[in-house]
């Protein structure tokens, strides 16, 4: 992959990149040759009290988070400067790590920053919504951990998000029209 790719995101299925408006995915992106990685926020969404899963698209359904950001990240990441991807932040790199406003990041730990970013870009992450959704994501144990399992009170620590948030419904035309194109193509209608 490294020889066709310069800049990768990984992030989680529940986990959605949001941009301010008007910006692409090159406006975020560092134009400096020793920066390795650009760590992304989140901005962790809560249940609304939806109890049962639905079909209307995730961005959609959930538009209650938590008051702020959390220093918590994922990373965009220079390939050719990283020897090992982590869940959060990669370790091993050659170059710097910045937060999405350029500044330069001295502290990394493992899965966040040492302070709250903000800027034009994060990452929405939906951590459990409705509570069946939450138990079968619960059932299937935790992807970073082998072995290991979240606890059932973590819907609950995670609550139903405080902040109506909207910015993302902005982009559910797209997103269900790329739904229905790849339907179209594994003969779904």
């Amino acid at each position: 992959m490294r020889p066709y790719v310069d800049w990768c995101l990984f992030a989680d299925l529940d986990e959605f990149l949001l941009l301010d408006p008007g910006l692409s995915l090159e406006d975020i992106l560092s134009r400096e040759p020793d920066v390795a990685a650009i760590s992304i926020p989140w901005r962790v969404y809560g249940s609304a009290g939806f109890r049962n899963r639905e079909t209307v698209p995730t961005i959609e359904r959930f538009t209650k988070a938590h008051p702020r950001n959390s220093a918590i990240v994922k990373s965009i990441v220079r390939l050719r400067d990283i020897w090992r991807a982590e869940v959060h932040i990669p370790r091993g790199i050659n170059g710097r790590v910045t937060d999405v406003q350029g500044r330069t990041v001295t502290n990394v730990h493992a899965c966040g920053l040492p302070w709250i970013a903000n800027g034009p870009a994060r990452i929405n992450h939906y951590i459990n919504r409705s509570w069946e959704e939450f138990e079968s994501k619960r059932a299937r144990g935790r992807g970073a951990i082998v072995g290991a399992f979240r606890s059932a009170d973590a819907f609950d620590r995670a609550g139903p998000g405080s902040d109506e948030v909207l910015d993302a419904l902005r982009l559910v035309p797209a997103v269900k029209e790329e739904f229905a194109r790849l339907r179209k193509i594994v003969g779904e209608r």
